[in-house]
């Protein structure tokens, strides 16, 4: 598909360096698709060979000198995309399979406005396979797939996502607190109704604010039991030029959640901390 024609979903992919993974992201992409798309990747200031990107042409290649943050160059995405029915939001730490996309824009219903796959933690760009007893044991899944059988074996992500459509082929699951946005889908619809990411938080928290919006507005947000995808996560923090205490961010994307949603994150027990101020970002810059 053609970066600048109308596609059935625009995929909006966040990058500042991992070449490598990015191109496994893509290439995944582009073997496991049948529906038309396009990838509008937001470059923030990387330093490697990211750039090369922009000569694919089911890519459309957006370049900021620094790192706008995750929120910040979703938004950006957001803004190219004007056309396509469908959004989808990703990192470019994931491997996705066979009708990936096609899978999860069929959950999609009248009350279902935000969806997203299983997901499959990778300890490293190496590590290609999963299985299906990581996903049962899973804080996250555990209770909504303990019907499986205990599977011994490792198995490819082929062979998981195939055994998952068998079982639970159309079913998901709506989560309690967050989907996750590594890999989510939604109809442009819904973006226009909930709009942009809030742009104050620090690569964290704004997929938890969205979906809180999603919320207000009486609608769902689920996970596709039928549908797994790898994900390698922390992959961008892990390969920063320094060390740095994250947790201030992760304490700054909490305390923002709490001032905008104030009785639910009472009601899950969290304390305020009224003092707390928007920390320095020129970590990732």
């Amino acid at each position: 598909m053609g970066k600048n024609t109308i596609a059935d979903i625009d995929l909006i992919m966040p990058v500042h360096n991992n070449y490598k993974l990015t191109k496994q992201a893509i290439e995944s992409i582009r073997k496991s698709t049948s529906m038309s798309y396009r990838i509008i990747l937001v470059d923030n200031g990387s330093t490697d060979s990211t750039p090369y990107f922009q000569t694919y042409k089911d890519v459309l290649y957006i370049k900021n000198k620094t790192n706008k943050t995750f929120a910040n160059s979703v938004n950006q995405g957001l803004k190219e995309s004007v056309t396509s029915p469908y959004v989808g939001i990703l990192n470019n730490d994931i491997k996705v399979n066979t009708d990936c996309f096609e899978t999860l824009i069929k959950h999609l219903t009248h009350d279902i406005y935000l969806i997203g796959p299983l997901q499959a933690h990778g300890l490293n760009e190496n590590k290609s396979i999963t299985s299906l007893q990581e996903l049962k044991t899973n804080n996250r899944y555990k209770h909504l797939i303990s019907g499986l059988d205990p599977v011994k074996k490792e198995w490819s992500l082929k062979a998981t996502n195939k055994y998952l459509k068998r079982i639970y082929y159309g079913q998901s699951q709506a989560l309690v607190k967050c989907m996750p946005f590594f890999c989510v889908v939604m109809k442009r619809r819904i973006y226009h109704r909930i709009g942009f990411l809030h742009p104050a938080f620090i690569n964290g928290g704004e997929d938890e604010d969205y979906c809180r919006r999603i919320e207000k507005v009486r609608g769902r947000f689920s996970v596709a039991l039928d549908v797994c995808v790898r994900h390698y996560t922390h992959s961008t923090i892990a390969k920063l030029p320094i060390k740095w205490d994250f947790s201030i961010f992760t304490k700054w994307n909490m305390e923002l959640l709490y001032r905008r949603h104030p009785a639910f994150y009472l009601n899950q027990g969290y304390k305020p901390q009224p003092e707390m101020t928007q920390p320095d970002t020129s970590i990732l810059l």
